[in-house]
């Protein structure tokens, strides 16, 4: 009478993360993966029966969303930069700082030196006189989209933390125990 066998083995099943972005009620933008079941499509798990689904927000830390404050969900295609390195590669396992080449919470200072130094490496002006093959060409700007991918979706992740951190921001009078 009742399909118990779908709900029940939905926990099983191994979950992969999906890049998005979404929009909440709010209108704040969050970046980061979407945890969702491998063994279902995102449209039959957001419209399912579930009220949370679990979001990983790049830098921070994991966290339950209710499907309800949601708005809006743009999904961040990544296009793999080709075979060179296959583990580094692959679009649906996209992690930014893996991209940068940093260690998970770094600071908004290591994000952006590493954005500039891969941004400099990449960038197709630095080859526009050699004479390189297509899939050589292609593989440097998928690198480059890659790369500012990665740089925007921490930026936003740490355009809070560095605006609270600026002197104008503290306090100007403080009181200290007599």
């Amino acid at each position: 009478m009742f399909e118990r066998t779908r709900i029940d083995n939905m926990s099983q099943s191994r979950a992969v993360a999906i890049p998005a972005e979404l929009t909440l009620d709010d209108k704040s933008v969050l970046k980061g993966d979407l945890m969702m079941p491998a063994s279902r499509p995102v449209h039959e798990v957001l419209n399912g029966p579930g009220v949370f689904i679990e979001f990983r927000p790049y830098g921070k830390e994991p966290q339950l969303l209710s499907k309800s404050a949601i708005r809006g969900i743009s999904f961040i295609k990544a296009q793999p930069a080709g075979r060179l390195s296959p583990a580094a590669n692959e679009a649906e396992n996209f992690d930014p700082y893996r991209t940068l080449g940093l260690q998970r919470g770094a600071s908004h200072v290591e994000v952006h030196k590493a954005y500039v130094a891969l941004a400099k490496t990449y960038h197709p002006d630095r080859f526009a006189n050699a004479d390189l093959p297509p899939e050589v060409r292609e593989y440097l700007a998928a690198m480059a989209r890659q790369v500012n991918l990665a740089f925007h979706a921490l930026e936003t992740t740490n355009r809070d933390l560095v605006r609270r951190n600026r002197p104008e921001n503290r306090p100007i009078y403080t009181s200290t125990p007599a």
